[in-house]
């Protein structure tokens, strides 16, 4: 645990119980292990300041919030909203340090109100155990941007925002690619780039939940817009699986609009995220990252699966999994992509900082610097935008075959199926 609070560039507790720290003190603790969702902060590229702001601006969105005790309140199909800015975030008391705010929220439980069968008038009934809690009924908080109250990383201690943006204007120098700039869809409409409009909430119910099951939300907020969680309280796997998301677990989803005319090549969509993830953790190939069709990612290498370095025998070990939802929407797809990636989880969970270790051990020569979750982000939403261009200008997935196969954990008739689908 202190290792990885270390690599979280966190101070390691001491013997203060979980809940003491003191007013405006953050607790290690309460920031590894949540209690309840915290609020979610909307910001955009230093470039492009004026996208936070108008992201529940649509007037169809406008047309839906209610004022209510001098609070902005957007009931949507799963989730209750109450938006407010940063130097204002109760909608009351714009003296109170977001800081100090955040932290309060931390240890301060929403009140939620007792189930009807667990009331009784009889004075001698023992009360009934509390029963989990129903994240999805308490209100969520909404952040949106403010001109007198400049972001600081004191706001995020999990994820740095400004250290994002440096790192993701770095992946598209790499790239040759301008960043921090609007650009021209196909119909001719501007958009910014994947990545550049960002949703951070701490700990969230499920960032895939929040996007695909708020039909107002899903319908009217601009697109691309990346929602990224810490933690997750109720994550969404394949199926009716959960999606367990411990700290050092990269968690997020993408809300993305395809013509309508691609409707047969939305199967390859996980295919293309999956891809982005393994250029974006392991471009040579060094550190074993694989797709597993057909929307999980692993490391092949020793090392990891009960195989030991210098054995010569490689393991498989899972690394993280992609789910992808859809909805047709005023004649186009509204695409929700989730990912979550081990990126600094501890043992014995297999992560990709753990994939740096192995491999500084079989070839320091090749060793790298470890990932943060900052730059791991940042490459993953540079590597997606350049396939998502291609792969809606090529109007299918044909020209990431080689690239694919190249990743691939598959067998031979799973190859067949993909090439009769290209």
């Amino acid at each position: 645990m202190e290792e990885l609070l270390l690599k979280l560039d966190l101070k390691p507790p001491g013997k203060r119980k979980v809940g003491s720290s003191a007013e405006g003190e953050e607790d290690p603790n309460l920031l590894l292990h949540p209690t309840h969702p915290s609020p979610i902060l909307v910001v955009s590229h230093p470039n492009l300041l004026r996208l936070a702001p108008e992201t529940f601006n649509a007037p169809a969105i406008r047309n839906k919030v209610v004022e209510e005790d001098g609070v902005t309140v957007l009931r949507d199909g799963n989730d209750e909203l109450r938006i407010s800015t940063v130097d204002q975030p109760d909608g009351s008391n714009a003296d109170e340090d977001l800081t100090r705010y955040l932290a309060r929220r931390r240890r301060e439980q929403p009140p939620q109100p007792p189930a009807l069968e667990n009331l009784s008038l009889d004075s001698t009934t023992p009360p009934a155990p509390p029963p989990m809690p129903d994240f999805h009924i308490i209100p969520k908080t909404l952040l949106l941007p403010s001109t007198s109250s400049p972001y600081s990383p004191s706001w995020t201690p999990l994820f740095n925002i400004e250290t994002y943006w440096t790192e993701l204007d770095s992946a598209r120098k790499r790239y040759g690619r301008k960043t921090g700039i609007m650009r021209i869809d196909d119909s001719g409409n501007e958009r910014a780039s994947v990545g550049d409009l960002l949703l951070y909430g701490e700990t969230v119910t499920s960032t895939q939940t929040m996007l695909d099951r708020n039909p107002i939300i899903l319908t009217h907020l601009p697109t691309p817009v990346a929602f990224l969680a810490s933690f997750q309280l109720s994550g969404r796997g394949r199926g009716s699986n959960i999606w367990l998301s411990p700290a050092g677990c990269l968690q997020f989803s993408l809300l993305l609009t395809l013509p309508s005319s691609m409707s047969s090549k939305i199967v390859f969509i996980q295919y293309l995220m999956a891809l982005a993830v393994c250029e974006a953790v392991d471009d040579d190939g060094r550190l074993g990252v694989k797709v597993k069709w057909p929307n999980d990612i692993y490391a092949e290498c020793e090392g990891v699966g009960g195989t030991e370095v210098g054995s010569g025998k490689k393991g498989l070990a899972k690394l993280g999994g992609i789910l992808v939802n859809t909805n047709f929407v005023n004649g186009q797809w509204r695409v929700v992509i989730g990912t979550g990636i081990n990126v600094l989880n501890a043992l014995p969970t297999t992560s990709i900082s753990q994939l740096h270790s192995l491999l500084a051990g079989r070839s320091p020569q090749h060793a790298t610097n470890p990932p943060t979750m900052e730059s791991t982000f940042a490459k993953i939403m540079n590597a997606f935008e350049v396939k998502w261009e291609q792969f809606v200008e090529d109007k299918g997935f044909s020209g990431f075959m080689d690239e694919y196969l190249g990743r691939w954990l598959h067998t031979y008739v799973t190859r067949i199926f993909l090439v009769c689908l290209c």
